[in-house]
């Protein structure tokens, strides 16, 4: 049987960690500002380009990473401390093997300026795959503080950075880019720091654990390097393509506007893209938090928790909505460059609905109920189908809105393919997934015809909030009724558990 569900625990991190990712997003959004005010259209273009190919970064470490994380989720950092020095020797070496590689023949095949962007994206490879190994130790041991403490120190650590190289007039994209990077190094210096007794530095407690401390009680952190690192891969391979996909599937359109439009409108896109992301770093906090106490979760429970989840993100989603028309008139403002990418943030926030679901819902059940193989195909359909969509949209209208529309169908599609392919799991029935859809789609036209109603944006504002009550009540009464239940029947378990 499965260990109870930690209702303490799990409040306390998720209060953590929002409070702590609530001070990233501010210090996102003060960032969002900053860079978009004082660089040029171009060089913010040239930032982004860095920003989109750093994303994919995390791939070079094959999967190691994540069959760590899937070994270790649930577990105390004691049980598989004897392994860390290994698979942090394994890591080490097997970036260096790929990195340095994959930077030289960038230099000497890229023509600048994309040449140096590229050769800056292998180097925040190597600086983050690191880190993300530690990250992911803390996360499978629910050490969410020390995640909390990184995550808003790397944020503001670069922050400053950028606040020194306004003040001192040198406010260009490549030092933007070095100073990401030393925001990077700082926070790898302070999670090895943490986990330095477990790296051997200056004890030798960790040469002598018996092998029943071993995070599968078998002996593994005996393996030689290679072969540790080999079986590790192998376990986190199809999660690696899997996040793979994943992550195509939600930038393929910047991709694609990379390639066939020019960098100022690339900027453009970049930048309503931006806005929607920092929305985004929020929600991957909350996954991150859940899956390793899904992982330990009875049945029944983990049935009960995707249907209260999702009821919350949708109403949540179309909640953050109305924080789009006081956006309008901030960019109107500050941000008189940026206005043409209104029209494009409309689109992405209704897209967001189904991406956010996506995200923290179907990613981590997936992994839950083992089934990283069916995930992986359902996504390598959907991607092609994203592919051809957004190629016909732009021979066709030539248009960012046209790319937008088109990835907007392709995250529906998948999000439909995931509902159904988890209903057998989760005792779903299908016919839910038209109610949800029907409510998305009710939500995000609500939105779209608000500025109909009235032109000053706090009008539009209680517009949209009159609508949103009235599409709450029609579709979600019940629901609300059972959510308000179990919020009062975890109220009362965390009572018992004092």
């Amino acid at each position: 049987m499965a260990a109870n569900f930690q209702f303490r625990l799990f409040g306390r991190d998720i209060l953590i960690y929002t409070i702590a990712n609530g001070l990233v997003l501010a210090l996102s959004v003060l960032q969002g500002f900053i860079l978009p005010k004082f660089l040029s259209v171009e060089g913010y273009g040239y930032w982004q380009l860095f920003s989109l190919y750093g994303t994919y970064s995390g791939l070079l470490h094959l999967g190691f990473a994540d069959g760590i994380l899937l070994r270790w989720a649930g577990k105390d950092v004691t049980c598989f401390g004897p392994e860390i020095k290994k698979a942090f020797n394994f890591l080490t070496l097997q970036q260096i093997t790929f990195i340095v590689p994959l930077g030289v023949l960038a230099y000497f095949l890229i023509p600048a300026p994309f040449q140096w962007i590229i050769v800056m994206v292998f180097v925040l490879a190597f600086i983050s795959n690191l880190a993300i190994f530690f990250t992911f130790a803390a996360q499978a041991s629910k050490k969410f503080w020390l995640l909390a403490v990184v995550n808003v120190g790397r944020t503001m650590v670069f922050v400053l950075f950028l606040i020194l190289l306004l003040n001192w007039h040198y406010l260009e994209y490549p030092p933007v880019i070095l100073a990401y990077l030393v925001s990077f190094v700082i926070t790898l210096m302070v999670l090895v720091l943490f986990f330095s007794k477990y790296l051997g530095f200056g004890s030798t407690k960790n040469k002598s654990m018996p092998d029943t401390t071993s995070a599968t009680g078998n002996a593994d952190w005996k393996l030689s390097v290679l072969s540790y690192g080999k079986k590790n891969i192998g376990i986190g391979l199809y999660i690696l393509l899997g996040n793979l996909i994943f992550l195509l599937l939600l930038s393929i359109d910047k991709l694609m506007v990379s390639i066939f439009f020019d960098i100022g409108q690339f900027a453009i896109y970049a930048f309503a893209s931006s806005v929607v992301i920092i929305v985004y770093t929020l929600l991957r906090s909350i996954s991150e938090v859940i899956f390793p106490y899904l992982a330990g979760a009875f049945v029944d429970l983990q049935h009960r928790a995707y249907e209260l989840a999702e009821l919350a993100i949708i109403l949540a989603w179309a909640a953050m909505l109305i924080v789009y028309f006081p956006f309008v008139r901030i960019v109107e403002i500050y941000l008189m460059q940026y206005v043409t990418s209104l029209p494009l943030i409309q689109i992405l926030l209704c897209s967001f609905s189904v991406g956010s679901l996506i995200q923290i819902l179907h990613v981590n059940y997936y992994r839950v109920y083992l089934r990283q193989r069916q995930y992986f195909l359902s996504a390598i359909g959907v991607l092609m189908l994203a592919v051809l969509f957004i190629f016909l949209a732009i021979r066709i209208w030539d248009t960012l809105e046209g790319v937008i529309i088109a990835m907007f169908i392709s995250l529906s599609i998948w999000y439909v393919i995931n509902e159904l392919n988890l209903s057998s799991v989760l005792n779903g029935q299908r016919r839910t997934v038209f109610i949800k859809m029907t409510a998305i789609i009710s939500y995000a036209a609500a939105f779209w015809i608000t500025p109909l109603f009235a032109d000053w944006f706090v009008a539009r504002m209680l517009v949209y909030l009159g609508f949103y009550l009235v599409i709450t009540w029609l579709m979600f009464r019940h629901q609300l009724r059972d959510l308000i239940e179990v919020g009062l029947r975890i109220k009362r378990q965390l009572s018992m558990n004092e």
